[in-house]
């Protein structure tokens, strides 16, 4: 039995938590749960999304229950006993070819769950499992309508007119997502840009702290600079996300040269940079008239990606490092790395201000996928030549309940009728029992 259902248990699984993911980042339901002791007090809580999805699958399902026995209406509508039989075996299909091993196993459940995550949709594949309920819907819907109210060509033209508009927005929709999308490829792209700006950096630093060792120079401000600077580039590196990026980043250039809490830091940073700059010079000499560079296994040319903020003014002049090979290009990685976050936070922002819309979209699709069915109903009727029914074969459905209705109310009734008999007999019976007991008890 379990074969049988496994199909539609996980349809409606993975369309419920993709409904779920949409009402916690809406904040309409939580996926946070509270324990409490036996005296009503709160003694922990936790998350628990498989929990929450629980009462959403129920609700799905009592709604699945409802659309399966429109759709049998709907086939009764078409084509009358056959077209119910139709519409039985395009239901029960995906079971039984389950039972027969022959269903594909699509995982609809997502892999993983974004807790309160406004601007996250879910999985694809519960989305479709919605958009294909939404499309039955519409076509189950509309087909017992047409049938019901004879709705007629005048009708059809009218809801072509709003199909088309509704199109054209789910249009603009998709223009306005793939838009989004761009953005969100932009600032993904620049995340991976400062991790690999950092690790570059790195790499630089440690052949620094090397030099400093070699030359006993760990007592100068540089080399200092150099071995505290690279734990705060490690965590840079660390940061999983843009956001954290954009919040934890850093926002001046005095983060990076790690002097905010010293005394005299414009001094040493100016320091810091003036013995780079000595070092640079040390190990790739470079003049003004020397028109090609000279490259060496520590003397490269910084690649444009991390190279392309403007080093900062400087009381004492410090040579140009966009176009000369160096060993530590301090000027202007560190430059770039503060416009970085500057980047990521700018397009973070403008993400988020637009991540709550994503929910609306999401249910204006949802509700576009029941105008295709509704559209898709439209034209079965076309077909099937609905509207040129005889009027005794309009309204089967009005008629098949009507029909039900009186049936099982005649039915109801004779169980009444029934019933009274059998209590009228009872009570008789009753009655004369008693008048012989009472004869008996007399004599």
């Amino acid at each position: 039995m379990f074969e049988l259902l496994k199909p539609y248990i996980a349809f409606l699984y993975g369309a419920a938590y993709n409904v779920l993911q949409t009402l916690d980042a809406l904040g309409l339901v939580s996926t946070n749960f509270l324990e409490y002791a036996e005296d009503g007090s709160i003694v922990g809580s936790y998350w628990s999304p498989a929990q929450a999805n629980f009462a959403v699958f129920i609700l799905l399902s009592i709604y699945f229950l409802f659309l399966v026995l429109m759709t049998l209406l709907a086939g009764y509508a078409l084509g009358r006993v056959k077209g119910v039989w139709i519409a039985v075996g395009v239901i029960v299909l995906p079971g039984l070819m389950n039972v027969w091993g022959l269903w594909p196993n699509i995982n609809y459940t997502p892999e993983s769950y974004n807790l309160m995550g406004t601007g996250s949709l879910g999985d694809i594949n519960g989305y479709l499992a919605l958009a294909i309920l939404a499309c039955l819907s519409g076509w189950s819907i509309f087909v017992v309508l047409n049938d019901t109210f004879c709705l007629g060509e005048k009708f059809k033209g009218l809801f072509d007119h709003a199909w088309y508009a509704a199109a054209l927005v789910a249009g603009v929709i998709f223009i306005y997502d793939t838009g989004v999308n761009t953005d969100s490829a932009k600032l993904n792209q620049e995340r991976q840009i400062s991790k690999d700006l950092s690790s570059f950096f790195l790499i630089q630093l440690k052949a620094y702290d090397q030099y400093c060792e070699s030359n006993n120079l760990e007592h100068i401000e540089s080399c200092k600079w150099s071995a505290r600077v690279q734990n705060t580039l490690y965590n840079y590196i660390g940061l999983a996300t843009p956001s954290l990026f954009a919040s934890f980043g850093p926002k001046s250039t005095e983060e990076l040269y790690r002097v905010k809490h010293l005394p005299n830091s414009d001094e040493i940073k100016q320091q810091i940079r003036i013995e780079v700059q000595q070092y640079n010079d040390l190990l790739c000499s470079h003049t003004e008239n020397q028109s090609i560079a000279t490259l060496t296994a520590h003397c490269i040319l910084t690649p444009t990606t991390y190279c392309n903020a403007y080093p900062e003014a400087s009381k004492t002049p410090i040579k140009e490092v966009l176009i000369r090979p160096v060993a530590l290009a301090s000027e202007c990685l560190i430059p770039t790395l503060v416009q970085s976050r500057y980047k990521q936070e700018k397009l973070s922002d403008k993400l988020a201000a637009v991540s709550i819309s994503k929910h609306y979209r999401w249910m204006y699709l949802l509700a576009f996928a029941v105008f295709i069915g509704a559209k898709i109903a439209n034209t079965t009727t076309k077909v099937i030549e609905m509207d040129k029914r005889e009027g005794k074969e309009k309204r089967r459905v009005i008629k098949l309940i009507l029909s039900c209705s009186v049936n099982t109310l005649k039915y109801i009734i004779s169980v009444v009728m029934l019933l009274l008999r059998f209590t009228k007999y009872l009570l008789g019976f009753l009655i004369k029992r008693l008048k012989y007991s009472y004869s008996q008890n007399s004599k």
